[in-house]
């Protein structure tokens, strides 16, 4: 290359570079991610958008159903540079436009999906095809969406032939299920529009065969069923028991009873018989057809298959929530055979303990005897353990637990009985031996909220220059690590911590350097990398729900999973998304089967977890309500890891999780009228005020606080009444909600965390 054809390759790159800027310095994510429409609009609709700002607006128009403005903003956001201001939002216009040979923008294909939709609302289906015929044909959800569109389209212009044709290709390219079936049913769909729709039930069949359980083969089961009906089309044996599968999936349990009974009758079923048989024993349950159930597994007695329909048959009772009938079934099975009298008993422990049924105790020890090494007898030790504590009877409890941890020193609830343990043997001035149960739970439950109680409680205690000097004399990793755990508690300092790491070699440093350069570089393995690294253009403009469509069809396996939460935590982290950078990396921790150890793990990991969300609103109503900081984040994050838009199975909402009726009260009290809870700021300003009640009426006690945040004032006082200690551990063991006691611990344990992370 000579030097004038150089220099003109270098302005080139130069201009387009320049050309290329996606925004005027905007933070676009987060406008993207937090904001109302309304106020993407404000801001972003200035004089000279950028093509990624016009994207935006595109998107926030259509939210507002302001479809002309959206179509106007969606043209001008497909390519780099070139812009239309005076475009008119007619099909011809915007798809000359489009056709135009100019650099393409990263939003592209996305704007011209954006496009057809909107014209197929106003049924320009001709320009439909068009549009989505300029898109690039890959393996995306978004070009499978718009596949769809295009069928739909071409339906409506009565091109059936053509939808067919352009279906039959584009079904190769995906092998997910979800997306197999939501093609394969437009295909069907097709398909029953002419003459011949024999082939259509069998496209419906297809759908079914790929997942029988799924919403698709809900859908395809109705769609067969109009035609059977309307056409007296017979069905094979094998097909009935498919289609009966299919409908108790979608709780049609009388129409799947019958489907299956026929198909039972058949001499021609080659299926599984004993499957068939359960799903029908299923089906009657759900009927309430008990006697019917009933009677197939009698006839099964004396089979090798009785035990396996006896138990469908009870967890079915049991799934259906009819708990008396279930418990009846399950203690005829109690003596089977050692997996299914296993199950069994499980279950009938499990309904004795959750009510107090007299005699529980003996059940929870019955267990543990007859299958020590069962995931369940770690969690049943506990559960009889407790009841001794409860009782203020420890050395009953204290032989229950030692027993337990030694058979299984990593269980689920090992944390539970080695901070109890630890009170008992303290209790008894047995010092050295409570030391060495902390020390183990610094290595084997570092993330125990319960071990974080005990580092806050010792370290108070303890003068940081001991525990420095005991530090430099240890010579096992549990030693050093629990020593370095108590001071960090101790000096609220992230700086002193790095330091100490740095100085120190203990724990699994190298993993948790390992996890931070796997996210740090985007380091991706599986097959789908490509996909995944092109979901930064949704994040850069925060459109997450793009981001969750086009991972929502990636393959179901562990590398690819690995590589999905590497590239969330990686773009999340990078544009602020507070949720899923912190959500994905704890999953992608748990696959890498590293424990989320605080103490441990890298500054820019940390920063993922606890990341100063929403800093600017927590500030503000933190000083104007009274309410420390830490507290506000410990809160935010156990309600709902800084999820901004989240609505629990129970109705509440936002970052802070109120129902609705409390926060119409708290809005009273604020002299507010319209609010939305799924506004951040709102949801601080609301849990701000309730804290700083909740600060005064239990003054400052932050267990108590965070149970009536839960579980209500009522509660807390009914229980303060009812359980007379002083010892709020052992009053937090006698709080009778699950979910309320864990929450105490939880939030506890994050108002340790948070404080470290914000310093003194």
């Amino acid at each position: 290359m000579n030097k004038n054809a150089l220099i003109v390759a270098s302005v080139t790159l130069l201009t387009v570079s320049c050309l290329n800027r996606q925004s005027s310095g905007r933070d676009l994510a987060k406008l993207g991610f937090y904001s109302t429409p309304e106020r993407i609009i404000k801001v972003l609709n200035s004089d000279n958008p950028a093509y990624a700002e016009h994207y935006m607006l595109g998107l926030a128009f259509k939210r507002k159903k302001q479809y002309s403005d959206a179509i106007y903003h969606f043209a001008n956001s497909a390519f780099v540079y070139q812009r239309n201001k005076t475009i008119r939002p007619f099909p011809g216009p915007v798809h000359q436009f489009l056709d135009e040979f100019h650099i393409k923008s990263d939003y592209y294909d996305d704007a011209l999906h954006e496009i057809a939709d909107l014209f197929y609302k106003f049924r320009e289906y001709a320009y439909v095809v068009k549009f989505v015929d300029m898109m690039e044909r890959e393996p995306t959800v978004l070009y499978r969406d718009a596949a769809i569109l295009k069928s739909r389209a071409l339906v409506e212009l009565k091109q059936f032939d053509k939808a067919i044709e352009f279906l039959t290709k584009t079904i190769p390219l995906y092998d997910h299920k979800s997306s197999q079936a939501l093609l394969r049913i437009r295909f069907a769909s097709t398909l029953g529009q002419l003459p011949n729709d024999e082939k259509a039930v069998e496209e419906y069949f297809r759908v079914i065969e790929l997942a029988p359980e799924s919403w698709h083969a809900g859908i395809a089961a109705g769609q067969i069923l109009v035609f059977l009906k309307n056409r007296n089309q017979p069905l094979t044996a094998d097909r009935k028991l498919l289609l009966g599968k299919a409908m108790y999936h979608t709780k049609k349990y009388t129409g799947a009873s019958e489907l299956i009974i026929e198909a039972l009758g058949a001499s021609d079923l080659t299926s599984d018989k004993v499957q068939a048989a359960e799903y029908l024993v299923k089906s009657h349950v759900r009927e309430r057809k008990y006697d019917s159930a009933a009677r197939l597994v009698s006839d099964m007695k004396g089979k090798d298959e009785y035990e396996t329909l006896a138990l469908c048959e009870a967890d079915e009772l049991w799934d259906s929530r009819n708990f008396s009938m279930a418990i009846q079934r399950y203690q005829l099975l109690a003596e089977s055979s050692k997996d299914t009298a296993r199950h069994a008993l499980m279950r009938i422990t499990l309904h004795a303990e959750e009510r107090k049924i007299p005699g529980y105790q003996e059940l929870l020890a019955r267990f543990i005897e007859r299958f020590p090494e069962d995931p369940y007898s770690d969690r049943f030790s506990w559960l009889l353990a407790r009841s001794h504590i409860r009782a203020c009877s420890p050395q009953n409890a204290r032989p229950i637990m030692e027993r337990a941890i030694a058979l299984n020193p990593d269980g689920k609830y090992s944390d539970h009985m080695r901070f109890w343990l630890y009170k008992i043997l303290s209790a008894e001035g047995k010092s050295n031996e409570a030391l060495s149960i902390m020390e183990d739970m610094a290595v084997k439950n570092p993330d125990s909220s319960y071990f974080w109680i005990l580092l806050d409680e010792t370290a108070k205690k303890e003068n940081p220059s001991d525990i420095a000097r005991d530090l430099d004399k240890c010579n096992t990793d549990a030693c050093r690590v629990l020593r370095h755990s108590l001071l960090t508690i101790r000096e609220k300092s992230m700086g002193k911590r790095d330091e100490r790491l740095r100085k120190y070699n203990y724990g699994d440093i190298r993993g948790f350097a390992n996890l931070e350069s796997k996210i740090d570089g985007l380091v991706l393995r599986s097959d789908s990398a490509g996909r995944l690294r092109s979901l930064k253009k949704y994040f850069a403009v925060g459109e997450i729900s793009a981001v969750h469509r086009e991972i929502s069809s990636l393959p179901d396996n562990e590398e690819t999973k690995a590589d999905v939460h590497t590239a969330l935590a990686h773009y999340a982290g990078k544009y602020r998304h507070y949720h899923l950078a912190a959500l994905s990396t704890i999953q992608l921790m748990n696959i890498l089967k590293l424990d989320n150890n605080f103490m441990l793990m890298k500054t820019a990991t940390l920063g993922r977890l606890y990341p100063g969300a929403f800093q600017g609103c927590v500030k503000k109503y933190a000083g104007q309500y009274n309410v420390s900081v830490p507290v506000l984040y410990a809160v935010i994050r156990a309600e709902s890891l800084y999820n901004h838009e989240a609505v629990s199975s129970a109705g509440a909402v936002g970052l802070m999780q109120f129902m609705p009726s409390t926060a119409r009260a708290i809005a009273t009290e604020l002299k507010l009228g319209n609010f939305n809870l799924k506004l951040p700021c709102t949801s601080v300003r609301f849990g701000a005020h309730h804290l700083n009640w909740l600060n005064r009426a239990y003054g400052g006690k932050i267990e108590l606080m965070m149970a009536a945040y839960n579980a209500g004032p009522g509660n807390v006082r009914k229980w303060q009444e009812q359980f007379r200690t002083d010892d709020i551990h052992l009053f937090t063991e006698m709080v009778p909600f699950d979910e309320t006691r864990y929450y105490m611990l939880r939030t506890k344990k994050h108002l340790l965390q948070e404080e470290i992370i914000l310093g003194p």
